[in-house]
C-alpha cells in the first residue's frame, strides 16, 4: 500500500496525489465471456479534519479495473497501413470495424 500525508491551509484548498505503477505489476480486466480474470484494485482515499480540539474523519474506496480499449477500423496489423491512417481521419470501407480489448480482438 502506498500512503500520502498533505496538510491543507485553511479555505479553499486543492492537493493532487499521483502514483506510479508499473505496467507489468498491473494485470488488466476484461471483458465478462471470455474466460478470463476480473482484477479490480481498490482506492481508498481518507480526509481528516483536526481543528479546534475535534477530530473528524471521512473515508472512501472505490474498486477500479484498467484495460485498454481499441475501436479498429482498419488492418491495425499492418505496419504500413498503421502508419498511414495515423495521418488520416476515417476508416477503410471494406474493412468494417471491431473492438480489441487488451490486445485481443472482440466481435
Amino acid at each position: 500500500p502506498i500512503s500520502t500525508s498533505v496538510t491543507l491551509p485553511a479555505g479553499n484548498s486543492t492537493a493532487v496525489l499521483e502514483t506510479v505503477a508499473n505496467a507489468s505489476d498491473i494485470k488488466l480486466w476484461w471483458p465478462a465471456n471470455t474466460g478470463r480474470e476480473h482484477p479490480l484494485y481498490n482506492i481508498s482515499v481518507s480526509f481528516q479534519q483536526q481543528d479546534l480540539g475535534v477530530d473528524s474523519e471521512v473515508a472512501a474506496v472505490r474498486r477500479v479495473g484498467f484495460r485498454h480499449v481499441a475501436l479498429v477500423t482498419g488492418n491495425d496489423t499492418d505496419p504500413s497501413f498503421v502508419a498511414k491512417a495515423a495521418q488520416e481521419e476515417g476508416t477503410e470501407l471494406s474493412f468494417g470495424m471491431f473492438f480489441r480489448v487488451n490486445g485481443a480482438a472482440i466481435f
